[in-house]
């Protein structure tokens, strides 16, 4: 097998080289084993653990992005940003208006983005609940 190394011929199977050698596939195994240039002539030409090829239009529409927000929410419009911000003024407690009112545009469309992201996120658990319930599942 060292010659077969040395000769810079490929690394097929154990199987193979049992063959091509007359021995049995174990006497193969223990060479490669007890010779570190076998081992590394074997692992260069191993074939690698089969991947994902592509993902089905199921898989793709119900799985949520992790990567990128959702992009209703990261373009806010300023008419959306004073909506919300006259929700949150109108239900919050008097000190907490006075804060409110004093957030320059910046925070206020970061705290409008994480209100509509926190709903989001509601409407999807609300549709949890829903499915567990046809399914008879307790929510």
């Amino acid at each position: 097998m060292l010659a077969l190394y040395s000769a810079g011929e490929k690394y097929t199977s154990q199987d193979d080289l049992a063959s091509r050698l007359g021995c049995a596939k174990s006497t193969v195994n223990k060479a490669i084993d007890k010779s570190s240039k076998l081992k590394g002539w074997m692992a260069r030409y191993m074939k690698s653990s089969p991947k994902a090829q592509s993902r089905t239009d199921v898989v793709e529409d119900s799985t949520p992005s992790q990567r990128e927000g959702d992009p209703s929410i990261e373009s806010v419009s300023s008419d959306d940003v004073d909506k919300v911000m006259a929700q949150l003024i109108q239900q919050a407690e008097p000190e907490k208006r006075a804060e409110l009112n004093e957030l320059d545009d910046e925070q206020r469309r970061e705290l409008v983005k994480a209100c509509l992201e926190q709903q989001s996120d509601m409407h999807i658990e609300g549709k949890a609940r829903k499915g567990n319930r046809i399914l008879g599942r307790k929510p």
